[in-house]
């Protein structure tokens, strides 16, 4: 098999190579990659999905926190069931993304536009850091209008970079270049953002331990509403730690395809 037999829409990677899954190390990894995937794959498709039907249906839940949360459902949605089933048929029949175009652009376009559930997380935590630094200006600042535009923006944007990725040249070069500006500001702003959120949760429960009183209305928002932050923040947190190991290889591997 020649380079013009691997050739499609999307270059053709080193990746694509058919020795490198005929080794010892694509064996094993396949067979974990395919034990974890057929357990995640259906509860991520499942668990994502009744959270997007739960926000539609319950118009007290048509919020902007939940209208971001809504569209980072849809990502990790369609990350279980699309992108991981893609990701097992390419362990199972390795040929399928060795010989047949139309799936290695189908899989490199979603999997590559579902990459912006890091801009959501970001998204997700700005909106937890107004609610709890801007509670009097919450209101006008964020809405339910601001929070679906910035939702369908984030994923415009993505779809657009996504499409750019799948032709080689300068369009993937654009393309993979925005992916890794985008994903190593959005930690940065979430991780930012969790920082001040924890510090000021630590700060209220001193206050609180200080006082030994009832604490007020105003107190018991904050409180509440830092609850909410805190719990979102294990959720990126964990969902961040998930997506880790995968970055971390893609940036390895377009930096040695650079070189």
């Amino acid at each position: 098999m020649n380079s013009t037999e691997l050739g499609c829409l999307v270059s053709s990677y080193q990746h694509r190579r058919p020795s490198l899954y005929d080794s010892h190390s694509f064996y094993y990894i396949s067979k974990l990659v395919l034990a974890i995937s057929s357990v995640s794959s259906p509860i991520s498709a499942v668990g994502n999905c009744l959270v997007m039907v739960a926000i539609m249906r319950t118009p007290y839940l048509h919020t902007p926190d939940n209208i971001l949360v809504g569209a980072l459902a849809v990502a990790d949605c369609l990350i279980g069931a699309v992108v991981q089933p893609m990701l097992m048929a390419v362990m199972i029949k390795p040929d399928v993304f060795l010989r047949i175009c139309p799936f290695v652009t189908a899989y490199t376009l979603v999997g590559f536009v579902c990459s912006n559930s890091v801009s959501l997380m970001a998204a997700v935590s700005g909106e937890r850091c107004m609610a709890l630094f801007q509670p009097l200006r919450y209101s006008s600042i964020v809405t339910n209008n601001k929070a679906f535009i910035t939702a369908l923006l984030i994923w415009f944007v993505w779809v657009v970079a996504g499409c750019c990725s799948c032709f080689g040249g300068v369009l993937f070069t654009i393309g993979q270049t925005f992916a890794g500006i985008v994903w190593f500001a959005s930690c940065i702003i979430i991780g930012a953002s969790y920082i001040k959120i924890c510090l000021l949760v630590r700060h209220h429960r001193r206050q609180i331990h200080a006082q030994h009183a009832a604490i007020s209305s105003a107190n018991t928002n904050t409180a509440s509403q830092a609850k909410i932050a805190v719990t979102m923040g294990y959720v990126i947190g964990l969902s961040l730690l998930c997506y880790l190991p995968t970055t971390f290889v893609c940036q390895i591997f377009l930096h040695h395809q650079a070189a």
